[in-house]
């Protein structure tokens, strides 16, 4: 392999931009898989001299990163499996009594809890199955349901270091710790999920109305059918729970991030080994193969060496370097244009790649504002994040939890259209950016 200097030849900057504007090309149209798109993009990036490993992770991001990554996902994977939030929404149902209204209401706070502590798009794939048999048997639309899961989710998500993929490329970016991270965002999720539910209310409390005899449909339900064997969920819920403390307390305890999550991920699987190992027992090697590829090993390899070469090839330091000259060096207005910029960005454009590429460009701002003495990046961080989240719930497009949701709903006919969506949620959107705004202004900078 080519060695790089931090010095490159004008070639190289450009050749970094082509490959991930090419992948992130086929990423959206995903007419190929997208972890042999990554891995074909890492390998051409590595074969161009674009990125060396060693000095390349070292500089960028770390092997500790895909770890967290990957354990991640098996942990999201694993909760799922057994069926505890599918079981808790079936009880909401219930304990509302099938009033549309509080479902929706409350469904959207479920999914927003259980995005901040597992996985958005997990949520939203337990959630949406539900909502649709909410919404046909209760002869309503499914959009007032969706649409508030959907953007919970999505700022659910971007309170923890755990809740989406951006979020948690971003927290290891950024060295930070789980507490410190949510401590910062927590509150300002909160504040933009409550003003989610009251938009909801407001806009649809009219609409959600159905007759007795339909309630009493839905209410046939039993929540104890979505959950799995005992001595799969008992045992799984514990160790979700010992890894959601050792997370929070890992600043504390001095512990990393990413082995807590591997020791986590390794328990589950351990518990739940039947439905690990049963395609490799039934000799279907093609589902174990895309179990492999489903877990992101190699998707976010792939794509940490591109968003790394476009680092190491001097475009995150350009970018930074216009950013700074714009800002003139202020941190207040450099987050508030991080925070804008993240949103417009986040509405368009899929949610990891977009945090990959725009870390590189952060973790460049951030040596140089600490060079200079000016002060902490650490505002930068969380205006990234906080961005790319309220930038996902504004469309179907950006984030795997809305095209999950919209997937799901086609598949049945629900009559859930993106330009309805868009109608509800893009002015949503736009005032809890300025709402953001306002927080990051009056409370974190």
């Amino acid at each position: 392999m080519t060695d790089v200097t931090r010095d490159p030849a004008m070639w190289q900057p450009i050749c970094a931009l082509l490959i991930f504007a090419a992948a992130y090309v086929l990423f959206v149209i995903e007419k190929w898989n997208r972890s042999l798109v990554a891995l074909g993009g890492a390998l051409l990036a590595l074969a161009l001299g674009l990125f060396p490993l060693k000095a390349g992770f070292a500089s960028y991001f770390s092997g500790q990163l895909l770890l967290l990554l990957v354990s991640m996902y098996v942990i999201s994977v694993c909760l799922h499996q057994t069926g505890l939030l599918a079981a808790a929404a079936s009880a909401i149902v219930r304990k509302t009594r099938a009033r549309p209204m509080a479902i929706a209401l409350w469904l959207s706070l479920l999914a927003a809890l259980g995005a901040a502590l597992t996985d958005a798009l997990v949520v939203i794939a337990a959630l949406t199955p539900l909502s649709l048999e909410t919404a046909k048997r209760l002869r309503l639309s499914p959009m007032p349901l969706l649409v508030g899961q959907i953007m919970s989710a999505c700022i659910g998500g971007g309170a923890t270091l755990l809740g989406s993929g951006h979020s948690r490329i971003i927290g290891a970016a950024a060295s930070g710790s789980f507490l410190h991270y949510a401590a910062a965002l927590a509150p300002l999720m909160a504040l933009l999920l409550l003003i989610v539910l009251l938009a909801v209310r407001l806009l649809y409390g009219r609409k959600l109305l159905a007759s007795e005899a339909n309630k009493r449909e839905l209410l046939a339900l039993q929540p104890h059918d979505q959950l799995a064997e005992r001595s799969v969920t008992l045992p799984s819920l514990l160790i979700g729970l010992l890894v959601l403390a050792a997370l929070l307390l890992s600043g504390w305890l001095g512990w990393q991030a990413a082995y807590i999550a591997a020791a986590g991920a390794a328990a589950l699987a351990a518990v739940q080994y039947r439905e690990w190992l049963a395609p490799l027992r039934s000799r279907d090697y093609r589902t174990a193969l895309r179990t492999v590829s489903d877990s992101g090993l190699i998707f976010y390899f792939g794509l940490l060496i591109m968003a790394g070469a476009l680092g190491w090839t001097g475009v995150g330091r350009f970018l930074a370097d216009r950013a700074l000259e714009l800002s003139q060096g202020s941190v207040p207005l450099l987050s508030l244009l991080t925070l804008w910029l993240s949103t417009l960005g986040g509405a368009v454009l899929e949610h990891v790649p977009l945090a990959a590429a725009a870390a590189t460009v952060v973790q460049d701002m951030g040596r140089q504002l600490q060079q200079a003495g000016i002060g902490s990046a650490d505002p930068l961080w969380w205006a990234l994040s906080a961005g790319i989240s309220l930038g996902g719930g504004a469309t179907l497009l950006s984030s795997y939890a809305g095209m999950a949701a919209a997937g799901m709903a086609s598949a049945q006919s629900a009559g859930f259209r993106h330009v309805d969506y868009v109608k509800a949620a893009l002015p949503l959107s736009l005032l809890l950016l300025l709402v953001a705004s306002l927080y990051f202004k009056l409370f974190l900078l």
